[in-house]
């Protein structure tokens, strides 16, 4: 049980690492980065989808007959085209996956700081702070049409803040035994 336990630990230190890291350029500069997400996603989905045909190509050479490679191949790359066409209208749809998410993370993170044993004297500004990143996710998902970047640049403010707290959480958990 302990082993689990510095597992998760271990998780969310680096958990907290990855939200500040994708939070700063988000926070900092939301369109280029979007821009610049939409620009590598549609890029690895165009080269798997190569990738998949040339290897059903290869595969008929061989064999006759294309295998189901190639049907994977051109669905990648259409899905390539839709992401790096339909970008903006793909952006409108984003800050409502990225409220669900941050309202998740908020009430895990509540439930988290409400299920300690002890009361330690941190633990109502981690619960504060849980109750600020669950508005936040609700302002996001209830209004996600107004202002996307704007709500793109406050979800990267979100997220450095789960950073922190995931941060701030493994500090005061790893000298804890479970039993």
């Amino acid at each position: 049980m302990n082993q689990l336990f510095r597992t998760i630990q271990t998780n969310q230190l680096i958990l907290g690492i990855i939200y500040i890291i994708l939070g700063l350029p988000i926070a900092l500069k939301p369109n280029q980065s979007f821009n610049l997400f939409i620009s590598t996603l549609s890029l690895i989905l165009f080269i798997y989808g190569l990738k998949a045909i040339i290897s059903s190509y290869q595969f008929k050479r061989k064999m006759g007959y294309y295998d189901s490679r190639m049907m994977i191949g051109v669905s990648l790359l259409i899905a390539a085209a839709i992401v790096f066409f339909l970008a903006r209208a793909l952006l409108s749809i984003f800050p409502i996956i990225v409220g669900i998410g941050i309202l998740i993370s908020g009430v895990s993170q509540l439930m988290l700081r409400l299920n300690q044993r002890s009361v330690q004297q941190n633990q109502w500004f981690g619960i504060t702070i849980s109750v600020l990143i669950i508005i936040g996710g609700l302002i996001i998902l209830l209004n996600p049409f107004s202002s996307v970047l704007a709500i793109l640049q406050f979800g990267g403010l979100i997220l450095i803040v789960l950073g922190i707290q995931n941060i701030i959480n493994y500090f005061q958990m790893r000298n804890r035994k479970v039993f």
